[in-house]
């Protein structure tokens, strides 16, 4: 599909998951309730306007791109780009609203993880093979750590930084950044650098 697309689930589900999906144009997609949205792309995948109720949100893709549009979710969201694309996953819209955890996952080394929340940033399981930039209003953990191949910054504003998983495990050097009279909290399961 080289146009764009606009998915409108009604308040059902949406699932678009078949691993030979192209969608060349940009995907905007709305439901709502406790709908959940699942979709796979064989290249990369550009974002456009997205509204997710409280369901999940789960996503593959050989990459990740956002149009200028931002991504609500009331749910968790999982984005997964280990396809023949590049392998980034370049999600820092200023309007991104993630209410519930953020799950991350790339594999290739020569490609990056971004992620911008305009609000308190959970973070889910991430594990990335480049390198990490993560920006939110207070940044926190709630699934089974980070591991991060490459370089991994952290900036949560005027607001917390705890990453305090047991299981966190950063093999390049880690840049935490905030304002204010907030704490901040970091544990990596072998020497952090």
């Amino acid at each position: 599909l080289a146009a764009s697309a606009s998915i409108l689930g009604n308040g059902g589900d949406i699932a678009l998951d078949q691993a030979t999906n192209n969608l060349t144009g940009e995907v905007s997609i709305n439901t709502t309730g406790a709908a959940t949205v699942s979709i796979t792309d064989e290249s990369e995948l550009r974002f456009g306007v997205v509204g997710v109720g409280t369901g999940d949100l789960t996503a593959r893709a050989g990459s990740f791109t956002q149009n200028g549009s931002g991504i609500v979710t009331g749910g968790a969201a999982s984005f997964n780009a280990n396809g023949t694309s590049t392998g980034a996953i370049i999600l820092n819209e200023a309007t991104n609203s993630f209410g519930g955890n953020v799950s991350l996952f790339n594999t290739n080394p020569a490609e990056g993880v971004q992620l911008r929340n305009s609000i308190a940033l959970v973070l889910g399981t991430v594990n990335t093979a480049g390198s990490l930039s993560v920006w939110g209003a207070g940044i926190t953990q709630g699934g089974t750590g980070i591991n991060a191949t490459g370089s991994a910054s952290f900036d949560a504003g005027a607001g917390q930084i705890n990453l305090s998983n047991v299981d966190n495990e950063f093999a390049g050097s880690v840049s935490l950044n905030n304002t204010g009279p907030n704490n901040v909290a970091i544990t990596d399961a072998t020497a952090l650098a």
